[in-house]
């Protein structure tokens, strides 16, 4: 992902970090990292299934194709690069990039961006990459870019794709923004000699920009390393960590009835798709889900837009926890808390944050879920024109979703 690869007909500023350190077309060598992953642009023309096929044989299991950029720009190639990729085997993901100058900005791309990926593929199990490295991201705080990215992030989520990364220079993480657990980061670091192993702690180096596969020379190409098997769709690591998957809750009978609307985890043993001879992955289960339709053994399941047997899946029963004050106060860093025991359903979706209205964790909490899953709630705090319950997260941390704005109630109380 390269400057010179941007299609906007304007002229933009370019970021510090895409000037390489020396340029020069590579070959496959023993010394240098593998070759993992691909991405490919408008910038890299038509790429042909034996284009690919060369590439898969020299290593390659992965390709991240440029989808779109801002509101305005769609990769033409787009369609027949990415399909080409997976007609050769090879694990189809996509990428967009970004100039996010507020939330609703971040929404908008969001919708962009997957609304185009949705006329080349129905597969919700691809990868989809915030290409950040817009001079945008210049005019704002690392807070401020942060929640940028987390906004952009629920809106896939919400869209049915869970599976998400943050691709950047090396020099921009954690000084313009940071990675988290659900976004570990695809880093740009291209050194003249490029040796070894770096930036392991993330998804994936991205070590070469002028990389030339054997009889495919001429031609360059975008090249990384990975460390985990996220961008491959299969395993754990391939999947973003919504709020509804905190908890999957309590778990009753599976001969119980279903209705749109319900809360469902799928078994980690599920197997196949129904219908079908694709197997679930395995980033797909043991996660909370809404039912969308069911009937016989047809269950679909709206946030994968997938239908899975009957028997993979179990209902999750929400417990009847009645709102109680509890004397006292208890604090939390600056925060003086009321005590209160109870259960909290929002009608919308909702940011978690570390404190009331303070430091976004980057997940959410979505309409007709229970904050905090199965358990009560600790107690509430105000904080400017905001009520906040506080609720102990998974990993022993106190966190806040908004209940109340200017006295009206966001959701329902228990």
């Amino acid at each position: 992902m390269k400057f010179k690869k941007l299609l906007l007909g304007v002229a933009l500023a370019v970021a510090p970090f895409l000037y390489i350190e020396n340029v020069h077309a590579m070959t496959q060598t023993t010394s240098q990292p593998r070759v993992d992953m691909v991405d490919v642009s408008s910038h890299n023309g038509d790429v042909s299934v034996a284009d690919y096929q060369q590439m898969k044989s020299q290593g390659a299991k992965a390709v991240v194709v440029k989808a779109t950029e801002g509101t305005s720009y769609k990769n033409p190639y787009a369609k027949e690069q990415a399909q080409n990729a997976d007609k050769a085997g090879m694990a189809m993901n996509f990428y967009h990039f970004s100039h996010f100058t507020s939330e609703q900005d971040a929404i908008n791309e969001a919708n962009y961006f997957a609304n185009y990926v949705q006329t080349i593929t129905s597969d919700r199990h691809v990868v989809m990459v915030n290409d950040e490295e817009s001079s945008t991201s210049t005019y704002f705080t690392f807070d401020q870019n942060n929640a940028f990215n987390a906004v952009f992030v629920a809106q896939l989520n919400k869209l049915g794709y869970y599976s998400t990364d943050l691709y950047s220079s090396a020099s921009w993480f954690n000084y313009r923004f940071s990675t988290n657990s659900a976004n570990k980061g695809w880093v740009a670091a291209y050194p003249s000699i490029p040796t070894g192993t770096r930036y392991s702690v993330n998804n994936s180096w991205q070590w070469g920009s002028d990389f030339q596969f054997w009889n495919m020379l001429g031609r360059n190409f975008d090249v990384s390393q990975n460390y985990s098997d996220k961008y491959y769709h299969t395993g754990t690591s391939n999947a973003s960590q919504p709020a509804q998957a905190i908890t999957n809750g309590t778990a009753t009978a599976t001969t119980i009835s279903l209705s749109a609307g319900d809360t469902v985890y799928i078994k980690t043993a599920a197997d196949k798709y129904y219908g079908s001879n694709t197997s679930i992955p395995k980033f797909v289960k043991n996660k909370n889900y809404h039912v969308l339709s069911a009937s016989g053994n047809r269950v679909v399941i709206k946030e994968i837009l997938s239908a899975v047997n009957r028997a993979d899946v179990v209902k999750v029963s929400t417990p009847n926890v009645s709102t109680q004050p509890v004397s006292g106060t208890f604090q939390d860093g600056p925060y003086t808390n009321t005590r209160e025991s109870g259960t909290f359903t929002p009608n919308q979706s909702l940011r978690v944050f570390a404190y009331p209205g303070v430091q976004p964790t980057g997940s959410y909490y979505y309409s007709g879920e229970t904050v905090p899953g199965n358990d009560s709630y600790l107690g509430y705090v105000r904080n400017g024109s905001f009520v906040y319950v506080a609720y102990r997260a998974s990993n022993g941390n106190i966190h806040y979703v908004a209940c109340r704005q200017d006295g009206v109630a966001l959701g329902s109380f228990k």
